[in-house]
């Protein structure tokens, strides 16, 4: 977590320069661990907790709606502070109408935009963590923290477009993680060297890879010309991945020879696309491999009572 912070400050702190030209966040100790407030009890006074022990300790979704509660008390807590007038005093606007960070600013102005930076850092970071671990909470724990920066958007709007630039990043980050982190499939990761599905480990791609492989053939034969039609190619291209995903060796899908072998090659080759689309920040592209991986988990293949899977 430290060093993770310390990579995602970094990051941060360029990208204000970017906006800023200079560096308006003093560089700190980097803390050996993180904190949040904690309601528990009847009188529910806020107790300050480490982050990182409370993660290893409850079940994610626990800890998912703790973070919550606690982001939204912190995030109170600045506003109460009156931080966005504050902040809003180390801007102004050129003759041309360019927002810009003054040439002399208030060390009230610096502290509050160190103190507002710092505590998006940390939420960041420590929704990044959560969603490192998967399950239902994965896609959407940056989602809080980009909300709440929306209110800055007027009044500290160089802290504003970093985090925005942050966050694409990590919801990418986020989602590659998810995929990329699971035990490996029967199907070869042909593609790897070439921005394509990664290696998960003995040049096979992940399960999480392969489900999304399914749900690529599920929604391409939704073209076939007829619902009959549409059934049995689905059914076939399954059977070809099912089957690989239970093969001792790596399953080459892309040498598949025949109209349904060319049909999951295709599909195949469409998945690495899309997944080389996504690692460069493409969201509609993030968003249907996310789409892909639901679908493919979900569906279910028979013909005259027999499944492609258990």
């Amino acid at each position: 977590m430290k060093k993770e912070m310390h990579i995602w400050r970094k990051f941060i702190n360029e990208t204000l320069q970017d906006f800023t030209g200079d560096f308006y966040l003093t560089e700190s100790t980097m803390p050996k661990n993180t904190y949040i407030y904690l309601f528990e009890g009847k009188k529910r006074v806020p107790k300050k907790v480490c982050f990182e022990a409370l993660i290893n300790n409850r079940n994610q979704k626990q800890v998912f709606k703790l973070w919550e509660q606690s982001l939204e008390y912190e995030y109170q807590q600045l506003l109460n502070e009156g931080v966005l007038d504050v902040i809003a005093s180390a801007y102004e606007k050129t003759k041309e109408g360019v927002i810009k960070i003054k040439d002399n600013v208030s060390s009230a102005a610096q502290s509050a935009m160190k103190k507002v930076n710092d505590f998006f850092i940390e939420k960041a970071v420590q929704a990044i963590s959560l969603a490192k671990r998967g399950g239902a909470v994965a896609i959407k724990a940056l989602s809080p923290v980009m909300k709440k920066i929306g209110s800055f958007k007027q009044k500290h709007p160089f802290l504003f477009k970093a985090m925005l630039v942050v966050g694409t990043i990590a919801v990418v980050f986020i989602t590659l993680s998810i995929f990329g982190d699971d035990a490996q499939a029967g199907i070869k990761a042909t593609y790897a060297d070439q921005g394509g599905l990664p290696d998960a480990g003995g040049g096979q791609i992940s399960s999480n890879y392969y489900e999304a492989l399914r749900g690529m053939v599920t929604e391409y034969a939704k073209e076939a010309s007829s619902v009959g039609e549409r059934l049995e190619l689905q059914h076939k291209a399954l059977q070809i991945i099912d089957n690989a995903q239970k093969a001792k060796g790596a399953v080459d899908i892309s040498q598949l020879k025949g109209p349904v072998g060319e049909f999951t090659s295709e599909a195949f080759k469409h998945l690495n696309i899309l997944r080389e689309l996504a690692e460069q920040g493409d969201e509609t592209a993030r968003k249907m491999l996310v789409q892909m991986f639901e679908l493919g988990k979900g569906t279910v293949s028979k013909m005259q009572g027999v499944a492609t899977r258990e």
